[in-house]
């Protein structure tokens, strides 16, 4: 009796099996791929490795040079250049977000860190709650202007965004569209999480 946890079986004529992984956004990501072309393991490992770790430099609320929290510093107001990708994935979260009627928000930053999750390490801020809890909430896609000609967004009011619902999703892409670029078609891609 196969189950889940059974490895894969190669699919019909598609050759050696390989599984790669490494770190990435505090976690770390796998690769698992069939391919009959003789392959260099360790430059395919540093694509994987450079498709994800530039998704963590422009995404990553831990970072406090990345690109997200350069945009979460910025006066309100100002129009910020963001990287393409950046740019795509706040498209995309505003997006859900007005699909969802606000249930899916990036501009939890500030109750996610009194909550003590991400860079707060597990230190709870219970007088940041009562007053976060206390005030009408909208969500981000609310006061976020997005000015895809050019490439920049503005911040309305005071925001801080949290990409963590949906950045990893954007890094498990970037490392199919990087498998998919080798020419490589049977592979599974994800990010622990």
């Amino acid at each position: 009796m196969k189950t889940y946890l059974d490895p894969p079986e190669a699919p019909a004529g598609t050759g050696q099996r390989y599984r790669l992984h490494g770190p990435t956004m505090g976690s770390r990501y796998s690769a698992v791929f069939y391919t009959a072309a003789a392959v260099d393991e360790a430059a395919i490992a540093a694509r994987l490795s450079a498709a994800v770790d530039a998704v963590d430099r422009q995404m990553s609320s831990w970072k406090a040079d990345s690109d997200l929290n350069r945009l979460n510093s910025a006066p309100v107001d100002a129009w910020l250049r963001v990287p393409h990708a950046l740019f795509d994935v706040l498209e995309a979260a505003m997006r859900v977000s007005r699909e969802s009627q606000g249930a899916f928000d990036i501009g939890v930053g500030d109750l996610v860190t009194a909550w003590g999750f991400g860079p707060a390490n597990g230190q709870i801020d219970e007088a940041r709650i009562k007053t976060l809890a206390s005030q009408a909430h909208r969500p981000a896609s609310d006061f976020l202007d997005l000015d895809r000609e050019h490439g920049r967004v503005r911040k309305r009011v005071a925001l801080s965004l949290d990409l963590s619902g949906i950045a990893k999703g954007y890094g498990v892409d970037e490392l199919a569209r990087c498998l998919d670029r080798l020419g490589i078609t049977d592979y599974l891609v994800g990010i622990d999480g």
